[in-house]
């Protein structure tokens, strides 16, 4: 889908071009009925993109499954391991780790470690810890991947987890 669309802006804006340059109604009329039939055929055709709407995660014998968002600005990558991190509400993983962010640094609970992080807010340390299993649910299908959690701060008030664009080409079960 990405790719027609490219192509349909490029032959439109070569089409507008030209038009404009022999400032010809024929080639102007022609220009935009390209334009529209490159729009029909667009949102016509099936959605091809990848499409996250769900993530679940366990840890030992508790769940949760949060609304997702895939993030193309999340760039967050575990500098120990490499893997993808999601960032998920801190309101959200308590249903996992019920003290969680309670009791500051100190009281973080085992396996868990501290990720610093920078956004366009500032830089901040979040916990950060590997659950037992992380499934997304992509295009309707559920699909594990290796995947780190980090607790968004007070400051998140999101109800979403945002899913980096890289754990979909690093997943096992390959790029969409």
């Amino acid at each position: 889908r990405c790719t027609l669309t490219t192509l349909g802006a490029t032959l439109l804006l070569g089409g507008a071009a030209t038009a404009l340059e022999g400032a010809g109604v024929a080639a102007l009329g022609m220009t935009l009925a390209l334009g529209w039939l490159i729009y029909f055929l667009v949102t016509l055709l099936p959605q091809a993109a990848c499409d996250v709407r769900q993530v679940e995660l366990r840890v030992g014998d508790r769940a949760v499954v949060l609304p997702a968002m895939l993030d193309s600005g999340n760039r967050l990558r575990d500098p120990v391991t490499g893997l993808p991190v999601v960032v998920a509400p801190r309101r959200a993983l308590r249903r996992l780790y019920p003290s969680v962010g309670d009791g500051g640094l100190a009281d973080l609970p085992l396996g868990f470690r501290l990720l610093s992080v920078r956004t366009a807010a500032g830089s901040a340390l979040l916990p950060l810890f590997k659950p037992d299993l992380c499934r997304l649910y992509v295009n309707g299908q559920a699909r594990e991947a290796a995947l780190l959690v980090a607790v968004a701060g007070r400051e998140y008030a999101g109800a979403q987890a945002l899913v980096p664009t890289s754990a979909l080409a690093d997943a096992p079960f390959g790029a969409y």
